[in-house]
């Protein structure tokens, strides 16, 4: 039985205590001094996310987030492209991001426009941060939330211009799987397999060159394979 709105909040408040209480019973074996030291030593490696936390604007970015995430029904892609409804990634992104941010957008990218360079499936190769990943999306302009692009984007803000693509990245590079979005001009293309747990959500096979397609993502990417 699927579970409700309020069952999954209140579990994800359960899952982000058991952390906490965990970290607090082990204080509880500490002398005050010792006890005073490790707080310390908590808050100075945490001084960034405390920050953030105490925010007014990043809680509202992060409750509107939360809201359109539970409660947003939209679809991304039309079901007739997965007849047996069995891609688990449809499923993720198929209740996130309405705004389609992160190339997750379920409008067919028809006609493509010439400014963007690559497509589903290619490999790539961060060139400053030398992870590779496979395409899993473009947009032909960034479509990010602003306060993403602030920060990821900095003083370039020319990128906010470019095709931006999200990646799958290779977790030889990265262990905790990502997925994360790429300005064009950081990219190059290599011939590489990835390995990634959700790979073959997006992807049937690899042809020794790109990854070839799911059906439901060809319907969206059509002039890309």
């Amino acid at each position: 039985m699927p579970l409700t709105n309020r069952e999954i909040a209140i579990l994800g408040i359960l899952i982000f205590c058991v952390p906490v209480q965990l970290w607090l019973s082990k204080l509880s074996t500490l002398t005050s001094e010792e006890k005073g030291m490790r707080i310390q030593e908590f808050f100075i490696r945490n001084r960034l996310r405390l920050q953030a936390l105490t925010s007014p604007s990043f809680w509202i970015f992060q409750i509107k987030d939360f809201l359109k995430y539970m409660f947003d029904k939209a679809d991304l892609y039309n079901e007739a492209n997965d007849p047996l409804g069995e891609c688990p990634a449809v499923e993720v992104i198929k209740y996130r991001y309405p705004q389609g941010f992160f190339a997750t957008s379920h409008i067919p990218r028809k006609p493509k426009p010439d400014e963007v360079k690559y497509r589903i499936g290619q490999v790539i190769r961060h060139k400053k941060s030398n992870y590779i990943g496979v395409i899993i999306g473009w947009d032909e302009t960034c479509k990010a939330p602003d306060l993403w692009i602030k920060q990821m984007h900095g003083s370039n803000h020319n990128w906010r211009n470019q095709p931006n693509y999200s990646v799958l990245v290779d977790v030889r590079y990265r262990p905790n799987p990502q997925t994360t979005y790429v300005v064009q001009e950081n990219i190059e293309i290599v011939k590489e397999q990835v390995d990634h747990p959700q790979v073959n959500d997006y992807f049937d096979s690899f042809d020794g060159a790109q990854y070839l397609a799911q059906p439901w993502l060809k319907a969206i990417y059509p002039l890309d394979q």
